[in-house]
């Protein structure tokens, strides 16, 4: 007895518990949290919707409203987790969190627009209207369409029209996600896609916030011919604007207020304007929007029109029959097979046979490329020797023409000897490019370690190029930074073959303008330094196309026969090898038509000896040279100056070497340096002008620098 009155007491207050827990639940529940579809961003979703929570926390008495923004692969799983009490989604997500969760609309947002609300919106097809490629919807083929998400409605309504038009946008088009309608309009303005997709009413609203220019793009307009009420541009069939729908588990009571909040919203409240909504209205049918869903097998309809079993030998009985006949027709010829297979495996055996005469063929090319390889080495080996064998003899034409130019010829003559003259220059400058250049290819060639003054290098340079731009009307320009260490350690004869390479051109496609020769210091230590330098013109530029191709040995950036500019296409790839060996880098920057920048880096070490030590030992032998004169020692200096002159002259190395080394101790160490590196860049011209230049102070005794 007392058992039974213990299971009638359980059982009633089991059932109080079922009836009162609605009410109780309603009670408890005091922070109401609203998801929202976050189309335009996380901040302009808060922005947007964070007054309307507000408006509902002052409108219903002991609920507090929070609004978490939701991207679009946040929907399901927050809503399957129920980490929120009331859900604000397009169209589409409703009406699947409406079939899979049990959600349930309560209330159907209204837009606003110029003061007109409207309850409905669609999709939008626009482009950049300078693409003129794209005039039709059926030239957006191939092209790369950009939209927000897979799951947005605006989107599901364009795939809609453009599968019913023939266009299967997975098949026929180029899809990316840009994650808001925002994005998607900034990605077309920008370039970053073709074709764009997005919900009625965003260009209009960015253009309002001064965003972008409505007439920057070209829209696809009402592309199934039905009257639209919406003032927005609209592409596609117009469905239900977004509702609010509460979930399973949210009572009901809650519900019933927040629709009747929602639904007394005035169109002009704080929260409306901030909404860019014009209210809410009772929920509205939205039956389009799982006809769109059910013709894409979208969602709840996926799985749509699957075919059962039965479905299939009832629709496809004959292709059945037609299976077994041919199964069994096989077991037939099985024996035709086996017959086959024996064929296959003598085949098989021949196959194997060729591949091991193939394998035999590719050693024997293996071994040919070896020999090619040698060979190539051996010519670059003949190459370098002969080109040496041959500089020797074109600087005594060089020579000879030079001395019959200082002869009185007739005009005629003089002509072809300037011509001779010329052309064994340029002829002598190839033999030396192609000299370097075998050198560096058989890996006989090095870097001095000497030391120079870098601006000196700089002022040679300068001066070699000062008479051919001065023709041209051309100023050359030096912008060194005075930071720069000036006694380096190197190779100067190779650095300055780098400069004037780079300058030499310069000059050669340079018709008028300036060019500046530049020095900076990347990196400056106690014993070392890096240098970037560059040489900038104002010529013709360089094509795009040759750019990659321009350091590449024997390559022009005009390669035809009726070229304007001479050249062998050497000089910059032997650049480019001289300043890998002094660990650095060269690059060139280039427009057509406004010039050219060629840069390069070198490291190079520093001297031990200061620039301090250097001027002060100067002034010690301009000291020592301005003392009384030395008659016998200035009529020594004059007969050897006259010496080095005619060695000059003639073109003979082993006269000007003997000449120079008896004249080192008669004159300046500055002044016997700066000769001996004219004479090793052959620049016999500036060495005779300064020798000149001795011979007259010689005369007059005056000091010999």
């Amino acid at each position: 007895m007392v058992s039974r009155k213990k299971l009638l007491l359980s059982l009633v207050i089991f059932l109080s518990i079922m009836v009162c827990w609605p009410v109780l639940a309603a009670q408890s529940l005091t922070q109401v949290k609203i998801g929202v579809l976050a189309n335009r961003g996380v901040d302009q979703c808060l922005k947007q919707w964070q007054p309307t929570a507000d408006y509902l926390t002052e409108t219903i008495p002991g609920l507090s409203f929070e609004i978490i923004p939701l991207d679009y692969n946040e929907v399901y799983q927050t809503v399957e987790k129920q980490k929120v009490d009331l859900v604000l989604v397009n169209s589409s997500f409703y009406v699947e969190i409406e079939r899979w969760y049990d959600a349930n609309r309560i209330a159907t947002m209204k837009t606003s627009y110029m003061g007109m609300a409207f309850k409905k919106y669609g999709g939008v097809i626009f482009w950049r209207k300078d693409r003129k490629e794209i005039r039709y919807l059926d030239d957006i083929r191939g092209k790369k369409f950009m939209t927000t998400n897979e799951s947005s409605m605006a989107w599901r309504a364009i795939w809609r029209e453009l599968k019913e038009r023939g266009i299967d946008p997975y098949r026929h088009l180029n899809i990316d996600f840009a994650g808001t309608h925002d994005k998607v309009v900034y990605a077309i303005l920008g370039g970053k896609a073709d074709v764009g997709g997005t919900r009625t009413g965003i260009l209009e609203r960015m253009q309002a916030e001064g965003k972008i220019r409505l007439e920057d793009f070209t829209v696809i307009e009402n592309l199934t011919g039905e009257t639209s009420e919406l003032p927005f541009v609209c592409s596609t069939r117009e469905y239900p604007e977004w509702p609010i729908a509460k979930l399973a588990e949210t009572p009901d009571e809650l519900a019933e207020k927040v629709a009747a909040a929602l639904v007394r919203l005035p169109s002009d409240a704080p929260a409306a304007v901030k909404a860019e909504i014009a209210g809410w209205t009772i929920p509205l049918n939205y039956q389009p929007v799982k006809e769109c869903l059910r013709y894409l097998k979208l969602g709840p309809y996926k799985d749509l029109g699957k075919i059962t079993l039965k479905d299939v030998i009832f629709n496809y009985w004959r292709w059945i029959l037609f299976a077994v006949i041919a199964f069994f027709s096989m077991i037939a010829f099985t024996g035709v097979i086996l017959r086959l297979n024996s064929h296959l495996k003598r085949s098989k055996r021949m196959l194997q046979e060729e591949i091991e005469e193939h394998h035999k063929t590719f050693e024997a090319l293996k071994a040919a490329k070896e020999l090619a390889d040698q060979a190539s080495r051996a010519k670059s080996e003949f190459l370098a020797n002969m080109s040496h064998e041959i500089r020797t003899p074109m600087s005594g034409v060089i020579a000879a023409a030079e001395l019959a130019m200082n002869e009185s010829l007739p005009s005629q003559a003089e002509h072809y000897l300037k011509i001779i003259f010329s052309s064994a220059n340029s002829l002598l400058h190839l033999i030396n490019d192609i000299l370097d250049f075998s050198k560096i290819e058989v890996n006989q060639f090095s870097l001095e370690q000497k030391p120079f003054m870098l601006d000196e290098i700089v002022e040679r340079v300068v001066n070699l190029f000062f008479n051919s731009a001065a023709i041209k009307h051309i100023e050359i320009q030096t912008d060194i930074d005075p930071q720069i260490p000036q006694a380096l350690v190197g190779d100067p004869m190779r650095f300055q073959q780098i400069l004037t390479n780079l300058v030499g051109n310069a000059v050669k496609f340079t018709d008028k303008g300036n060019i500046l020769i530049g020095a900076k210091a990347l990196e400056v230590s106690t014993k070392a330094v890096e240098l970037e330098m560059w040489v900038k013109d104002t010529g013709v530029g360089i094509s795009p196309d040759f750019m990659d191709n321009l350091f590449e040995p024997f390559t022009q950036a005009d390669a035809s026969d009726t070229r304007r500019y001479e050249g062998s296409g050497m000089g910059l790839s032997l650049c480019k090898r001289l300043v890998e060996m002094m660990d650095g880098k060269i690059w060139v920057e280039s427009q057509p038509g406004k010039g050219s920048t060629f840069s390069f880096t070198a490291k190079l070490k520093r001297q031990t000896t200061g620039p301090t030590e250097k001027v002060q030992r100067e002034k010690e032998e301009d000291t020592i040279v301005t003392k009384t004169p030395d008659i016998m020692k200035l009529k020594a200096i004059k007969a050897d100056l006259k010496n080095l002159s005619e060695g000059l002259r003639l073109f003979d190395p082993q006269k000007v070497s003997e000449q120079m080394q008896k004249l080192k101790g008669c004159i300046s160490p500055e002044a016997f340096n700066r000769l001996t590196s004219l004479v090793e860049l052959y620049d016999y011209e500036e060495a005779g002008e300064i020798v000149s230049g001795l011979l007259k102070n010689s005369e007059t005794g005056e000091k010999q620098d």
